[in-house]
C-alpha cells in the first residue's frame, strides 16, 4: 500500500509541474522494475559530473497515460516495444532514442514455497494463488504471449498494474507464486521454479530522450557503466 501510495504522490507531482528547465533535474519517467537501481545509476551519474535526476516509477502503462495526459517528461523508459510505440506517438518532435537492455520471465515462489509449486504447469491448478500482471502491462503481455505459446492454461487469482507490485504479492506470502521478472524475483530475494521454456520470453527496455538537454541520460544508460549495473541486476544484454 505505501509503494502504490509513491507511485501516485510522484505521479501527481509530475502532472502539477513543468518538465525540467535551467538548473532543475532531469526528470525521468521510468518502470517500476528499474526502481531498485535508481541510487546505482545516480551514484554513476555524479562520478560523470552530472546531478541526480528526479525519477518517477510506475508501470509503463500508467507512465505513457500520464505522457498523453500532459505530465511532463526529459526521458522516458518503456519496457518493451508495445509501450514503445506508444509513448514515440505521444512526444511532439523529434526524440534521440536506444535500446537499454532485456528481462526476462521467472516463476517466482511464496517464502518457503507454501503452495509447493514444482513447475509452470502447477499455475493451473485453482487449489494455488497465482498471480500475473494485467495484459495492458509489459509483463502481463509478455505471460500471456508466453501462456499461449507454451500451451499453459493460468489459473490467476489476481492480475496486478506491474511486476514490482505482483512480486511484493509473493513476497509477503499473500499468493503462492507468480509470473515476474528475474530482476524484481533477485531483488526480491524470491526463491524461483526451474523452467527453462521461460528463457525465451524477454522484453526489450527502450529509452527515449524528449529534450536535448537530457540526451547524456541516453549516453549513459547504453554505456559499459550502466550495462555492468543492469547486468549485476539481472537484466539481460
Amino acid at each position: 500500500m505505501r509503494r502504490a501510495l509513491a507511485y501516485v504522490v510522484a505521479l501527481l507531482f509530475v502532472t502539477s509541474c513543468g518538465a525540467s528547465s535551467g538548473d532543475d533535474p532531469i526528470l525521468i519517467l521510468a518502470p517500476s522494475s528499474l526502481a531498485p537501481l535508481q541510487s546505482s545509476f545516480d551514484d554513476a551519474l555524479a562520478d560523470q559530473g552530472h546531478d541526480a535526476p528526479t525519477w518517477i516509477f510506475a508501470g509503463s502503462q500508467t507512465l505513457i497515460t500520464q505522457l498523453n495526459s500532459g505530465a511532463p517528461a526529459d526521458v522516458i523508459i518503456s519496457a518493451d516495444a508495445t509501450t514503445f510505440e506508444q509513448t514515440l506517438a505521444a512526444i511532439d518532435g523529434p526524440a534521440q532514442t536506444a535500446s537499454i537492455t532485456t528481462n526476462q520471465l521467472v516463476v517466482a515462489v511464496a517464502p518457503n514455497n507454501p503452495g509447493n509449486v514444482t513447475s509452470l504447469d502447477d499455475f493451473a491448478d485453482p487449489q494455488r494463488t497465482i498471480g500475473i500482471c494485467v495484459p495492458t502491462a509489459p509483463c502481463g503481455r509478455l505471460a500471456a504471449e508466453a501462456a499461449a505459446t507454451l500451451g499453459v492454461e493460468i489459473s490467476a487469482d489476481t492480475q496486478e498494474s506491474n511486476a514490482r507490485a505482483l512480486t511484493a504479492k509473493i513476497e509477503l506470502g499473500e499468493l503462492d507464486a507468480g509470473l515476474v521478472y528475474r530482476t524484481d524475483a533477485l531483488a526480491a530475494d524470491l526463491s524461483t521454479v526451474a523452467a527453462p521454456q521461460l528463457e525465451q520470453f524477454t522484453n526489450e527496455y527502450l529509452a527515449a530522450a524528449i529534450s536535448a538537454d537530457a540526451n547524456f541520460v541516453i549516453e549513459f544508460m547504453t554505456s559499459d557503466t550502466a550495462a555492468a549495473i543492469l547486468t549485476d541486476a539481472g537484466f539481460g544484454p
